[in-house]
């Protein structure tokens, strides 16, 4: 994140307000001062309700929702969960930049706008409460508990969508959440029970695949979940898959299935219309494994890592790309060996979810690549393994956070 420091020149005169009351207003923004010096990003006062557009030259400010406040750390407005947000207290809950201000001149901090229209959203969980959720914003790094699932679910998936489907006492229903009502409906019942499984949507015109799964006559199939709510049998896997990592690939419109429990080693290709071909192996089997890509430079990168071998649990992370030959075992490891963590690529960033190792971690990690190194960058409402995660439209959930 680059923040650029500027003095405004006395175009406009703002005036310090300290202290908000009913009484008391707070100025218009004086976009043409705030801008003066700034090429691009947008400017505000952190704490404050207005904020400028400086790429768009307009010196009218815009405004945030009511519910919310602009950050100047982040350049973007963020929902305050329950927190005073004051000149003495930091909006964004992380160290507050240097700030001075007098009634003619002022010294602020603006960045670039981050991308905060997704976020990560994570449903239940072994040995957690199994019917919560929450949602997480890597942009602003908060996390907010979400309205209650109906049921207990674990060993379950969850798409961008919404919708949520199968998992160990739950194999035959799918739930969809609903941003108008804040709540998860029924959504069908399953022909074919599953958990253990993986889903993938290769496009909303498409509808939503499940995969695999450790239910008996789930292992080798494949469920095709309609958009219009109807479903029928999609393509056949060529192996056994419950307890696998799945990747998808949106260049290339397949999905890559990494690990699972008859298939610890292997990595598989698939689209619409089936296997398409093996990739070299894993260098450690592993099932109930995190995983997912990114991209470095003009390759597109896949990784996994954690993960359970039978026996042990796993800290170790490989990665592979098309133009390798074999997969490679990376310097970067986990505090500690964990199974039932989860990871998604948001703003490209990897970021991994809980897990546990006998107790449950409500950490998230980052992976970083360039420096092969894994980092905690914030935590859960509560430790989950064994849970699923997706990236969503921000909007679509952040009204209902509690």
């Amino acid at each position: 994140m680059m923040l650029k420091l500027r003095v405004i020149t006395p175009l406009c005169v703002l005036f310090v307000l300290q202290v908000f009351s009913d009484e008391a207003s707070q100025p218009k923004l004086c976009c043409a001062s705030l801008c003066d010096q700034v090429d691009f990003g947008y400017a505000g006062i952190c704490c404050g309700h207005e904020y400028c557009d400086c790429d768009s030259g307009s010196d009218i400010p815009l405004v945030c929702p009511t519910d919310e406040l602009f950050c100047d750390a982040i350049g973007d407005c963020v929902h305050i969960f329950g927190q005073q947000c004051s000149e003495a207290e930091y909006c964004c809950a992380a160290e507050k930049p240097t700030t001075t201000m007098t009634t003619t001149t002022k010294t602020t901090t603006t960045t670039t706008k981050p991308d905060t229209s997704y976020a990560v959203l994570i449903t239940g969980g072994y040995n957690s409460p199994r019917d919560t959720a929450e949602l997480y914003q890597p942009s602003s790094s908060v996390s907010c508990s979400l309205p209650q699932l109906p049921d207990l679910r674990y060993y379950h998936t969850v798409e961008s969508s919404g919708l949520l489907c199968g998992g160990y006492y739950t194999r035959d229903t799918c739930l969809q959440w609903s941003p108008d009502t804040g709540a998860w409906d029924l959504q069908l019942t399953l022909d074919v029970k599953r958990d253990d499984h993986v889903s993938w949507t290769p496009g909303t015109e498409v509808g939503t695949y499940l995969m695999g799964g450790s239910y008996s006559g789930s292992e080798r199939t494949t469920t095709l979940i309609k958009p219009d709510g109807s479903q029928e049998p999609g393509f056949d896997l060529k192996y056994d898959t419950d307890q696998a990592c799945a990747i998808p690939d949106k260049d290339t419109g397949t999905i890559i299935i990494t690990g699972g429990r008859y298939t610890p080693h292997t990595v598989s290709v698939y689209s619409v219309e089936g296997w398409q071909q093996d990739l070299p192996p894993l260098n450690t089997g592993r099932r109930y494994h995190a995983c997912s890509s990114y991209w470095s430079g003009e390759r597109r990168v896949f990784m996994v890592t954690g993960g359970y071998t039978g026996s042990d649990r796993l800290d170790s992370t490989e990665t592979f790309t098309s133009d390798e030959d074999s997969w490679t075992t990376t310097g970067a490891k986990l505090p500690q060996p964990m199974s039932g963590l989860r990871a998604a690529n948001i703003d490209d960033r990897i970021l991994i979810f809980g897990g546990r190792d006998g107790r449950v971690y409500d950490d998230i990690l980052e992976y970083n690549p360039n420096e092969d190194s894994m980092v905690v960058v914030g935590h859960l409402t509560q430790a989950r393994g064994y849970h699923a995660v997706s990236v969503v439209q921000a909007q679509d959930f952040s009204v209902w956070c509690q």
